[in-house]
């Protein structure tokens, strides 16, 4: 029995390998063969649940099928999502035409640093677009009196009010009293926008039942996974922003990330503005465009880069807000998406919510192996033989699939992709298990604005954020050598010991990067890296030099000078250089191995010379990935 059964699974594995080449026939016989036998793993896991045991194996046996359950329904939405791409056709403007839009530009701020708004400000400034018909609002909750006079200096508009009531929300809906365009354009104070942004945009109004267009969020910065891990990383964003989104897209339900989205003003007005029930009101006022009948869409391109969060505690803040605000919207608008939604929408907006759900479903795959090494209670009947390989069976005939369907940057590099995605699951699993009881216990906690802070100098350990994945670590390795010696000495069976170390060795890796998240290396400014040559002349102390621009933030430059000049050039030497021919100064602030140096401006820098500045960093503005690729 067990020979034709190995030889069974050995059948489908080569087909599963098979079928994953470019066919849509084997595409299809892929995707009905992975789920023919997911149905059947799971008709034989309920079967399987261990309640002869007692109630504590019936308790976790369940808690584990339903987590399996979970996964089989998001593994059914994915697929559903990615089968049927859709690409969307940009229809560039001609600037020629004489009844373009008005479009207005919202700058929302609240405590961001001003040299880091300013740099947006500077990029929506200079977008291409006839100037009479471009309008630079900064939105300001932070009731600043430097970014009023530095509005007046630019010659833009400001707006602020006297509370910060329904925070960004009513912000903008402030704003929405004063703006008279026909177009908006929100973006965040870190979103800084390439001279192209509106030229690819604004053509796809051209369709009058369009509400909104979606860019993707990109980052200049290293994210936390890549600055402190030095791996070849993908951004933790990336997957949902270039991949989900435009698969969303095809569903006619793309979802407005807050930033970086342009709205015709009329249709936000018609459903009252931007709702302020909830703290993502950017996924509800894109619900409600969309339950009204409205279109959307999703231009796939790098027209903004900003700032990724910048340590864990951050980017767990973030995500705390993400998972109950859209727990929030789905309660608060279920009117709108029981009736007004097509059902393809009501799949998607379902699965995003179930998607937080899989903190919780994570945290049950990471604690049951150890539960049952370390306390003998079973969770899984073993003696059904055939639940074991027709895992395995369905293990690879997962990962066969999705490499088929997913777009071509993933699947080229799908094992990468995989392996990351998993590392970035147990990373955030316990933080999202929290707030998902938050919400339902504690449903009136405030939330937290992302944090902008640009630099750090000091080593901080997370310690909080940290501890229950170093606790789950050490129970792992524990278990590990706990299952060895026991199945050496003949106390536990080999089917045992197999599928539970398999799932053992398969967290270890990520919870010792989950640690090693929590210890935050000193972090010095972000800079837009520059990988073309440009020359730059400096004049450091008495030394005239010629360097190589190598990177550029709204703060300092760093630069590559000759080897032989670096041991006449100390620290904090004055530093003065040319950019358009504008002069501007500044101090050495350190000195690279590499013979790199790291200039820092001068704080009484004019406006004719941060203009300048930020019009090199918008220049060579990219996503921080593409400097490896």
């Amino acid at each position: 029995m067990q020979v034709y059964l190995l030889m069974i699974i050995s059948i489908l594995i080569v087909f599963f390998y098979l079928a994953s080449r470019k066919s849509k026939f084997f595409k299809a016989c892929l995707t009905f063969t992975v789920f023919a036998v997911y149905i059947v793993y799971i008709v034989l896991r309920i079967f399987s649940v261990p309640i002869m045991f007692g109630f504590t194996s019936s308790v976790l046996g369940i808690a584990l099928l339903i987590a399996e359950i979970i996964g089989f329904s998001a593994f059914a939405v994915y697929i559903f999502i990615f089968y049927t791409p859709k690409s969307v056709k940009v229809k560039p403007i001609n600037k020629n035409n004489t009844e373009l839009p008005v479009v207005d530009v919202l700058i929302c701020t609240y405590n961001e640093p001003i040299e880091l708004v300013m740099t947006t400000i500077i990029g929506a400034m200079h977008l291409d677009y006839p100037k009479n018909l471009l309008n630079v609002y900064i939105l300001d909750d932070g009731h600043r009196p430097e970014f009023k006079a530095l509005a007046d200096e630019l010659n833009i508009y400001y707006i602020t009010r006297a509370s910060n009531e329904n925070a960004k929300a009513g912000n903008i809906n402030n704003a929405l009293k004063y703006i008279k365009g026909d177009l908006f354009l929100v973006l965040d104070a870190d979103m800084i926008p390439k001279r192209e942004f509106l030229q690819r945009v604004v053509g796809q109004f051209e369709d009058e039942n369009i509400a909104f267009v979606q860019i993707p969020q990109t980052f200049y910065n290293a994210d936390i996974y890549q600055y402190n891990l030095r791996g070849k990383y993908y951004n933790e964003q990336d997957f949902f922003m270039r991949c989900i989104e435009p698969a969303r897209n095809s569903k006619d339900a793309v979802l407005h990330i807050g930033t970086n989205t342009v709205f015709r003003r009329a249709y936000v007005e018609s459903v009252g503005g931007y709702p302020t029930t909830s703290i993502t009101e950017d996924m509800a006022l894109g619900l409600k465009l969309q339950a009204r009948g409205y279109s959307s869409t999703f231009i796939n391109e790098t027209l903004v880069c900003g700032l990724s969060a910048f340590n864990l505690k951050d980017s767990v803040k973030q995500r705390d807000r993400w998972c109950r605000g859209n727990l929030q919207v789905i309660k608060e608008f279920k009117k709108e998406f029981k009736k007004k939604l097509t059902f393809k929408q009501k799949i998607i907006y379902i699965d995003g919510v179930v998607y937080w759900f899989t903190g919780i479903t994570k945290l049950i795959f990471l604690i049951t192996p150890v539960i049952h090494i370390l306390t003998g209670v079973p969770i899984i009947n073993y003696n059904r033989l055939y639940l074991i390989p027709l895992f395995f069976v369905l293990f690879f005939g997962q990962i066969f699939l999705s490499k088929r369907i997913l777009p071509k940057k993933i699947s080229k590099n799908y094992l990468e992709f995989f392996y990351n995605g998993n590392i970035y699951n147990t990373v955030m699993a316990p933080h999202l298990t929290y707030s998902i009881f938050k919400h339902y216990l504690f449903p009136d906690i405030k939330f937290s604005v992302t944090n902008k802070n640009m630099s750090q100098k000091k080593t901080s350990i997370s310690f909080k954020y940290i501890w229950f994945s170093l606790l789950l670590l050490v129970l792992h390795i524990v278990s590990l050598y706990i299952a060895t010696k026991n199945v050496i000495a003949g106390k536990l069976y080999l089917e045992t010991f197999f599928i539970n170390v398999f799932w053992i060795i398969y967290n270890l890796p990520s919870l010792f990067v989950a640690v090693k998240l929590g210890f935050q290396k000193p972090r010095g400014y972000d800079y837009i890296n520059i990988k073309e040559h440009i020359g730059i002349n400096m004049n450091i102390g008495s030394q005239k030099l010629v360097g190589r621009l190598k990177g550029i933030s709204s703060k300092s430059i760093k630069v590559e000078v000759p080897a032989r000049a670096i041991k006449d050039i100390h620290k904090i030497e004055d530093v003065s250089f040319a950019v358009d021919n504008i002069n501007i100064n500044g101090k050495i602030d350190c000195i690279r191995k590499n013979n790199e140096l790291e200039v820092v401006f001068s704080d009484d820098l004019g406006i004719r010379e941060r203009i300048a500045i930020n019009l090199i960093m918008i220049k060579f503005l990219k996503p921080y990935e593409d400097n490896y690729v």
